[in-house]
């Protein structure tokens, strides 16, 4: 899967993944991807234990805020009135970069609240990288399998994700109520080294107006520390209201 500013190779075809950041990605956020402070709500969050000593100091909108999953750090988007954790050691973006697959303007996958694992863990591939976007389908099982299937061509060389059947998910608040859905696929002509196949996770649920706001994942896998569905899901289950 081709990340940041790097290009991986898949079948002759180089993928290039957004990174951007600052007024660049301010400038190129649109209306895609609305505020979800009224889709999630405010509701206190149960109380957690501290987390381990080895979770990354948040930063931020982040910053005093507490992991509901013990250990990992929290991830924020203050536009997007959400946050969500991730592992420890995952490389969390800046509140304002965009991040995703493609080539905008044209036919992407993007959203805020980016954040990553593994980049470069083989030549020119990150191994994992998650983000808060969108959908104009309100059915959320139907918007989980469309993104899922459209990230896996554009992050996979044109790869073919099959999705799974959907799955009912409610996140650790018990606020948020979607679907889970994994789309998995075979990479082209991997690069030496790199996963030969992959998983396109998503969770959907209900947007401010008409459509879904939809988590999205996605990752390498038949490698050393790949995503597995149940780690997706309890990643995904931590979605709540900043």
């Amino acid at each position: 899967m081709a990340a940041g500013a790097a290009a991986l190779l898949l079948g002759g075809v180089a993928i290039t993944a957004v990174a951007l950041s600052g007024d660049e990605a301010s400038s190129t956020a649109g209306t895609s991807t609305p505020s979800m402070v009224s889709a999630l709500t405010t509701s206190p969050a149960p109380p957690s234990t501290k987390p381990k000593s080895t979770t990354p100091s948040p930063t931020g909108a982040a910053a005093g805020k507490t992991p509901l999953i013990e250990g990992y750090q929290v991830v924020a988007a203050p536009d997007r009135g959400a946050a969500y954790d991730v592992p420890p050691g995952w490389k969390v973006a800046t509140e304002t970069t965009i991040g995703g697959v493609g080539e905008p303007p044209g036919d992407t996958v993007i959203g805020k609240g980016y954040a990553t694992d593994g980049r470069d863990y083989c030549p020119g591939s990150t191994r994992t990288m998650s983000l808060l976007t969108g959908s104009k389908q309100t059915d959320h099982a139907a918007a989980g399998a469309e993104l899922g299937t459209k990230a896996a061509r554009l992050a996979y060389g044109g790869a073919t994700g099959t999705p799974h059947p959907a799955e009912p998910l409610t996140s650790i608040d018990g606020t948020t109520t979607g679907m889970f859905t994994e789309t998995t696929g075979t990479a082209p002509t991997p690069t030496p080294g790199c996963a030969p196949t992959f998983a396109i996770y998503t969770y959907a649920f209900k947007g401010t107006k008409d459509g879904s706001f939809v988590m999205v994942m996605i990752a390498d896998t038949g490698v050393p520390d790949a995503i597995d569905p149940a780690t997706a899901k309890r990643i995904f289950s931590s979605i709540r209201a900043l």
